[in-house]
């Protein structure tokens, strides 16, 4: 997973890169052009990153792990000497800076491949295995410890927790599901979301430095409060960078464990809390496609309107402040405002408390299927998402994958029997102490499900065993019918009853019986 995730780094800061670049370029003016650029340059960086992915998922691992090494550790020599060469040019130390910043994502990824390539190599000279074959299990083992933790009986000597912390403790516990796994493809998605968050950080840099510059020209010099203004400036500029990036990146960390958690719901058959939309299999293949381009631009809309709502009101508060403490209009502005808002704020704080004590203690929180959700469903980042929930669940849902591999092995079983000929006992057991009666109730078994057998035992024991000992003559069985006796005489057979017309008439004596 680590390889894929370095790999999926290295692609989007190559395409982010070329996404922020493109502004510069004088080649293309129309709007259209530049797209189609944009697409093209997006299509190369693919192309380049792709045997990176080659080389991770080949057969032939030894092959897979040099060509991964050396084409790793080729493109980070020409990142290292690019980053170089254009700091040597810059004049400006900030700027140089930043580049170094820019470029400094993709030189992990690179590292780490590399680190990854010897890690391969090293295993393939450990256990001497050049090639892998191609298959993939099944199951996996978080899988099948999955379906064990939930076949487990409970234990009856649990202690229920009396304290806060005990409480909390447990709570945290039983929500970390310590045998789920998340898919490659999601920790990619967050992996790249948070790589845009870098790269939509270090781009407000440059544009507050360019802001401060415009704040400064239009401030005359002579100014009293022109410094006041410009630190009130970079505070709520910095303060709003802030708090947009982590506030960015605690979507993507609530986005991975809600997840996490609706993915759990889903494969326990809980899905009255999703709203209905397309059931249909290749729309819901579509929706789950789609749903990284939607994660990557919530996040970006979402930093860009944090952000920009922080920056006004930050401003307005601020520069408010700073204006009312100039014209002596501080104090007195505050006290009308507390006493003012002091009875709303006080009911407000009342309503929301007996809500939430109703909550806590009368009500418990449920969602019906019922529910209303039109703006859900008109949402199609939401519909992307639960199509991705409802994907992932069809193929990745841990019982239905150990079941359908208890399914392969019985019908593997199955054809070995088939092509012997032979049904054997269903799981060969170890014998006891009474091996004897084990052994007489094997043979037994065996000549039931394959009458064949019976005859072929019979004439393997009359040659090995004298007929005078062995063999009733048939001069004694036609008497025997003459006499009047029935015509359907049972002779035993290792304690089995079988009909004497339907197999040879030979009869085994116990004593002949217990030396075989």
């Amino acid at each position: 997973m680590n390889s894929f995730i370095s790999s999926s780094g290295e692609v989007s800061s190559d395409s982010t890169n070329m996404f922020c670049g493109q502004s510069n370029s004088t080649l293309c003016r129309e709007i259209w052009a530049k797209t189609l650029l944009l697409q093209a340059q997006a299509l190369v960086a693919s192309l380049v990153c792709a045997p990176h992915f080659a080389c991770i998922t080949t057969s032939h691992r030894l092959v897979g792990a040099v060509c991964g090494l050396l084409y790793s550790t080729f493109w980070l020599v020409v990142y290292m000497q690019g980053v170089v060469a254009s700091i040597r040019a810059m004049s400006d130390k900030t700027v140089g800076a930043l580049m170094l910043l820019r470029d400094l994502p993709i030189i992990p990824c690179f590292i780490g491949l590399a680190l990854r390539s010897v890690w391969a190599a090293y295993m393939c000279y450990k256990t001497r295995t050049l090639v892998v074959e191609s298959e993939e299990p099944l199951v996996v083992d978080h899988q099948v410890k999955h379906v064990k933790a939930l076949f487990a009986p409970l234990s009856k000597d649990v202690q229920h927790p009396t304290t806060l912390l005990e409480k909390l403790k447990r709570k945290v516990r039983s929500q970390l599901y310590p045998f789920f796994k998340l898919p490659t493809r999601i920790v990619s998605i967050a992996f790249v979301q948070l790589i845009v968050i870098y790269y939509a950080a270090l781009t407000l840099t440059p544009i507050g430095v360019e802001t401060r510059r415009l704040v400064i020209f239009f401030l005359s010099e002579n100014t009293s409060e022109r410094n006041t203004i410009i630190a009130i400036f970079e505070g709520v500029w910095i303060t709003a960078s802030l708090i947009g990036v982590i506030s960015s990146v605690i979507y993507v960390i609530l986005f991975v464990i809600n997840y996490r958690h609706n993915v759990i719901y889903i494969y326990k058959g809980m899905k009255s809390s999703l709203m209905e939309g397309s059931s249909t299999a290749h729309k819901l293949m579509a929706q789950s496609l789609r749903l990284p381009g939607y994660q990557i631009a919530y996040i970006v809309w979402g930093l860009v309107v944090m952000f920009g709502a922080v920056a006004v009101i930050g401003a307005i508060l601020a520069f408010g402040i700073f204006f009312l403490a100039k014209l002596n209009l501080l104090t007195s502005v505050l006290q009308s405002l507390a006493q003012t808002l002091s009875v709303p704020a006080i009911t407000i704080g009342l309503f929301y408390l007996q809500v939430l004590f109703v909550r806590m203690f009368l009500m418990q929180p449920k969602l019906h299927p019922e529910d209303k959700g039109h703006l859900s469903t008109s949402t199609t980042g939401y519909m992307a998402y639960v199509g991705t929930l409802l994907v992932d669940n069809a193929h990745n849902n841990p019982c239905m994958r150990v079941f359908c591999a208890v399914l392969t092995r019985l019908s593997c079983r199955e054809d070995q029997k088939a092509a012997y000929g032979i049904q054997f006992l269903p799981e060969p057991r170890t014998l006891g102490s009474n091996s004897r009666a084990a052994r007489r109730w094997h043979l037994a078994y065996t000549l039931v499900k394959n009458p064949d057998l019976l005859s072929r035992r019979k004439l393997a024991l009359l040659l090995t065993r004298g007929l005078e000992e062995s063999v009733i003559t048939y001069d004694a069985i036609d008497k025997a019918q003459s006499a009047g006796e029935t015509n359907t005489n049972e002779v035993c057979i290792l304690g089995m009853e079988v009909d004497s017309t339907s197999v040879s008439q030979v009869v085994l004596s116990p004593k002949q019986e217990e030396g075989t």
